[in-house]
């Protein structure tokens, strides 16, 4: 799935997902929208998600069912999908103030907010050091792209 990342200074960013099968599902969000988008797309290619938000969508979930409070409600999410929210959360929290000095527990501790079932996650620091580097770099390229142009990325 290609993922296009549309920046528009004066309005809202697009994003676009196109799917291998010529269907697609896209948005207007702010930067903040892009940036949460971008923190989900590290997450997932560097932990192999297959079935949280980008999955999701791949397989053909609009991107409305997310937008929609009572349609997201209803939707039934992996474990992937609850554990990708909540890191994707965090890592977003980590780039605009500071690392969390134990970011496992952190994790542990948003799970159960927002799912106490779910069994506690544990990330490699391999993992975890792969993940900041990899969005500090897609943030960095989505900050170099001009006006009305498209940074792509492949899911």
């Amino acid at each position: 799935m290609k993922v296009q990342f549309q920046k528009n200074k004066e309005s809202k960013n697009v994003i676009r997902f196109l799917r291998t099968d010529a269907s697609s599902t896209w948005t207007k969000g702010n930067d903040f929208l892009v940036l949460h988008d971008l923190s989900h797309y590290t997450i997932e290619k560097t932990l192999n998600y297959t079935t949280a938000f980008y999955g999701m969508i791949k397989n053909g979930v609009s991107i409305q069912n997310f937008e929609d409070k009572p349609t997201r409600d209803q939707m039934k999410l992996s474990n992937e999908a609850w554990y990708a929210e909540a890191l994707a959360n965090l890592l977003l929290i980590e780039y605009t103030q500071n690392p969390f000095e134990n970011f496992n527990e952190v994790l542990k501790e948003s799970v159960q907010k927002t799912n106490p079932n779910l069994p506690a996650l544990v990330i490699s620091e391999s993992d975890l050091n792969t993940m900041r580097k990899l969005y500090k770099d897609l943030i960095a390229r989505w900050n170099q792209v001009p006006d009305k142009e498209i940074m792509e990325l492949i899911f």
